[in-house]
């Protein structure tokens, strides 16, 4: 459902595996838009700073930069104040580690995924941050995680049924998912924010 990398896909292939993905451009554009949509809605609910918070895990390094490009290109436009990018391991020790690089007063956080959203929303809280109203919490994939936690993480969800029809279509040619620049505004609607009580309803 993502874009493997060519190590990846390279094994998987010599094993006889049919690999068949989403293409990189496609995934780009989706991260980069993820990012975008966090920032605007960080700002919509009173954030004019805003920091993207990545992992520091290898694998999700190719889609990472380019969640964090779309919070910093949204931000830039729209003069926010970005903070620099936090990096963690998902550990309780380096989040509130992190949390407390922050400055004073109200900061949006933009999360890479929910994992990272939870490790920061505990950090806030741990060193007694407000959350919502000092800190702001979106994270990304409208997780368990996020909807079972107290309070719960506002999220951006990803409709995956265009690229779950894409991609069957594509089985039996054994080509990558290939989206037409004419659709690719209609693939990405499908991104939309679960509001939570991370970030206030």
């Amino acid at each position: 459902m993502a874009h493997l990398s060519p190590e990846e896909a390279s094994r998987l292939k010599d094993q006889g595996i049919q690999v068949v993905g989403q293409s990189p451009a496609v995934q780009i554009a989706a991260d980069r838009a993820i990012g975008r949509l966090q920032a605007e809605h960080l700002q919509a609910k009173g954030y004019s700073r805003i920091v993207a918070v990545l992992p520091r895990s290898k694998r999700e390094q190719i889609n990472a930069p380019h969640r964090e490009a779309g919070v910093l290109e949204y931000s830039r436009l729209h003069n926010l104040d970005v903070l620099p990018t936090l990096k963690i391991d998902l550990n309780s020790e380096e989040a509130v580690r992190a949390v407390r690089t922050l400055p004073a007063g109200r900061v949006g956080l933009a999360c890479y995924n929910d994992e990272v959203a939870l490790a920061m929303l505990g950090a806030a809280r741990h060193v007694g941050l407000s959350v919502p109203g000092a800190v702001g919490v979106i994270g990304v994939d409208n997780s368990v995680i996020a909807r079972a936690s107290t309070p719960t993480i506002t999220s951006v969800n990803m409709n995956l049924d265009l690229n779950v029809r894409e991609l069957i279509s594509h089985i039996v040619s054994g080509q990558d998912l290939q989206v037409p620049d004419g659709e690719l505004d209609e693939y990405l609607r499908g991104l939309e924010v679960v509001p939570g009580d991370t970030t206030g309803r």
